[in-house]
């Protein structure tokens, strides 16, 4: 009997069969402090992602630099300007990624609204966003009250995952000095020891459809940086969306 030649089509790829049910058409959420290292594991899954042929779009924070110097130059008084237009930013993004999910895209985010609340917050009790009317006028809000109106003005679903890179605030600054972008001098350490706080009460009960908080104080090496986040993703597929 003779043996038929085997047929022209390529294997399945391995990876794809494990995680790509897991990326398609989903939404992920990178949180952390400032230089916790989001970005560098955005790029890293978003290059996994395509190598297995999972389309995806990375969304870094969508800051314009411009106006973070101006915030750093005096942060008491751009605060409220800078946070409400991050607000705005973010909340564009969001319309995106729900956009290219529904076509298939894995989608990944670098911080989430809730992150951004958190920098709101903590201006708040710092005195630099006020939560008193900018007059007598009775029907007059506040900076604080405008932001929260704002924040609400728009319902999204929840993303389908959030991993939040914790770290402390020691190692942020050791990395926020190691990567030395332009500004960033001017945090100091009570800066990122608040709101390092207000994170660490904020961000684990935001609203998701599944959320891992992931120890990121050690450093890793780049190649092993997407592995390690993939298998949580699985393993918060596997629970939410696979029962």
């Amino acid at each position: 009997m003779n043996v038929p030649h085997a047929m022209p089509f390529k294997s399945i790829n391995a990876d794809l069969r494990k995680y790509g049910p897991s990326l398609r058409g989903r939404i992920l959420i990178l949180e952390g402090l400032i230089s916790a290292g989001k970005s560098t594991a955005g790029q890293e899954l978003k290059t996994f992602a395509e190598s297995i042929g999972i389309p995806c779009k990375f969304f870094p924070e969508p800051f314009v630099q411009e106006l973070l110097d101006l915030f750093l130059s005096d942060q008491k008084k751009y605060a409220y300007s800078f946070q409400l237009a991050m607000l705005v930013k973010r909340q564009a993004v969001y319309r995106e990624a729900h956009h290219w999910a529904a076509q298939g895209y894995f989608c990944i985010i670098d911080r989430s609204l809730y992150g951004d609340y958190c920098f709101a917050l903590m201006h708040k009790s710092r005195g630099n966003i006020s939560d008193e009317p900018a007059s007598l006028d009775k029907s007059a809000i506040s900076e604080w009250q405008t932001y929260l109106s704002v924040l609400h003005s728009e319902e999204f679903d929840h993303p389908d995952y959030v991993l939040y890179l914790s770290v402390t605030a020691d190692t942020a600054i050791k990395r926020c000095i190691r990567r030395d972008r332009s500004g960033e001098k001017k945090y100091d350490r009570a800066y990122f020891q608040e709101l390092c706080e207000v994170y660490e009460k904020i961000i684990p009960s935001s609203p998701h459809k599944s959320l891992d908080v992931v120890d990121w104080n050690e450093d890793r090496e780049t190649k092993d940086i997407a592995k390690c986040l993939l298998d949580r993703i699985r393993k918060m597929y596997d629970g939410a969306f696979n029962l």
